[in-house]
């Protein structure tokens, strides 16, 4: 089955949904919006917010619409929320009100401070930076031709004081003429296909 059939996407100029979409993965700025056409969200049996503890605006006023519609008895809807890296206590108590509360025929939730815990599997990081991709790769960033042989053996002590190993000139010429918000679509593809 397609994209856009029973479940679909919406982001900023893109909405990959149909009629017949039942799960919408969407933006908390998209929900937003939908709240100025569907105040209620009539039409939502469950709203799952994930990445909860990033606290960007968009999600903490859904957040507080929510909250307050639910409060109301306006909205009918399940909320889920979800992070790997949770404070449970500020969210615990964003929502202690409304647990407390009897809400559309539900009765007051017995253990208001109660959640659900599920434990989740970390799984080992290594860490590695542009002058290792570079010296995977054999890439060479556009201008380091034009690198002066002293900030090239700047670089290279630097990498050697810093890494504790010594990179091949070709990587500290790249480095010389680097800059940090540089994109490296090339080094990029060659990584993508490495891996």
């Amino acid at each position: 089955e397609n994209v856009g059939h029973t479940v679909g996407y919406q982001i900023r100029f893109a909405n990959l949904t149909s009629e017949a979409t039942r799960l919408i993965f969407c933006t908390t700025a998209v929900m937003l919006r939908k709240l100025h056409s569907d105040p209620n969200f009539d039409r939502i049996a469950v709203l799952v917010v994930d990445e909860v503890h990033e606290r960007d605006v968009n999600t903490e006023f859904l957040l507080m619409a929510v909250r307050e519609r639910l409060l109301r008895g306006e909205m009918k809807l399940k909320l889920l929320i979800m992070s790997a890296t949770l404070s449970v206590e500020t969210f615990v108590d964003f929502f202690a009100g409304l647990r407390r509360a009897q809400v559309g025929g539900q009765l007051p939730d017995q253990d208001p401070k109660s959640c659900v815990r599920i434990q989740g599997r970390m799984f080992p990081v290594k860490e590695h930076f542009l002058e290792d991709a570079l010296e995977w790769t054999g890439h060479e960033l556009p201008g380091a031709s034009r690198a002066a042989p002293a900030a090239i053996a700047q670089v290279a002590a630097r990498l050697k004081a810093a890494r504790g190993r010594e990179y091949s000139e070709r990587v500290a010429r790249s480095l010389a003429l680097a800059g940090d918000k540089d994109l490296h679509y090339g080094l990029m593809k060659e990584l993508t296909l490495l891996f």
